[in-house]
């Protein structure tokens, strides 16, 4: 997780993300408004996250993107880490929870999703956190009736 976060701490340098991503936050911020591109391609592509990393530009943090999706990355962390979903527990239940962290976290696509100012992560995090509470909420009004 450590090297996670270095890795969000360091320029951007996909293409990708320098071409629209970061292109586009800079047009938000040029224009104040989303822009519309009628000649630029790539730039038709953005969405609502692109505001995001507007605002890390306004404020001059370039790595705003990155440590976004770093935080969305320590939240499907914790909700692997500490969520139990299962009833009764075994003595087998932690092993398989570190097996299951550490294939996770040993993902390569993981390498170029937090190095990168792309809005996925941190929306992936936080869905899954209302999902998870969401279960929470349908077990107690179970256990209730």
């Amino acid at each position: 997780m450590i090297g996670y976060g270095f890795l969000a701490l360091c320029p951007i340098t996909n293409a990708d993300s320098l071409d629209y991503h970061i292109g586009v936050a800079i047009e938000i911020l040029n224009q104040g408004k989303m822009p519309v591109f009628s000649g630029w391609f790539h730039g038709r592509l953005a969405g609502s996250g692109e505001v995001l990393n507007a605002l890390g530009l306004a404020i001059g943090a370039e790595q705003f993107g990155s440590l976004l999706q770093f935080c969305g990355l320590l939240s499907i962390y914790g909700i692997l880490s500490f969520y139990s979903f299962a009833e009764k527990f075994s003595e087998s239940d932690g092993v398989w929870r570190k097996i299951i962290i550490i294939a996770f976290l040993s993902s390569p696509v993981l390498v170029f999703l937090v190095s990168s100012p792309k809005p996925q992560l941190l929306q992936i995090g936080m869905t899954s956190f209302a999902i998870t509470l969401l279960l929470e909420i349908f077990s107690k009004i179970k256990l209730i009736k």
